[in-house]
């Protein structure tokens, strides 16, 4: 089942995914600074590190959508274009692990809020859609109460 099926969207506009990003980076500013002087060091640390996983995944896969996923590049490279973004993708994920290895075996991280900041870019994504879904239903709702204003004029 897809999106569209769901709501009656067609699809995300062009700009959806910037708007993801610029609101996950604002979310994380938000969180830091509220950690930074309500909780301790090991919690503020952890989500720095988790919203710089989440964000860097998130820059890492909007770019490589749009070098290799472009109708015209895709005809192109129909074979090279799979080992390239699986190579890009297995890039990534060693990166990170090795980074959360190096986490934990030198400092000291609050594993909840580590995995509060991965997840940032999730929670954007969720409440997004969710409010295209509730926009989407009140714009059904709203035209169907003026078809209603409008039958019993006539």
């Amino acid at each position: 089942m897809n999106i569209g099926e769901i709501s009656g969207l067609e699809s995300l506009d062009a700009g959806f995914p910037k708007r993801v990003f610029k609101t996950s980076i604002i979310l994380s500013v938000i969180f830091l600074v509220y950690s930074l002087f309500f909780y301790s060091m090991p919690v503020t640390l952890g989500l720095l590190i988790g919203e710089f996983i989440s964000i860097c995944s998130l820059k890492v896969l909007l770019r490589t959508i749009n070098a290799f996923f472009v109708v015209d590049k895709i005809v192109a490279k129909n074979g090279s274009v799979k080992k390239i973004v699986t190579l890009i993708g297995s890039v990534k994920f060693l990166f990170f692990g090795a980074l959360l290895f190096f986490v934990f075996k030198y400092l000291t991280v609050n594993i909840i809020a580590l995995f509060v900041g991965v997840s940032i870019v999730q929670i954007v994504i969720f409440f997004k859609i969710l409010g295209l879904l509730f926009v989407n239903h009140l714009d059904k709702s709203d035209n169907g109460a003026a078809e209603v204003l409008n039958q019993s004029k006539n």
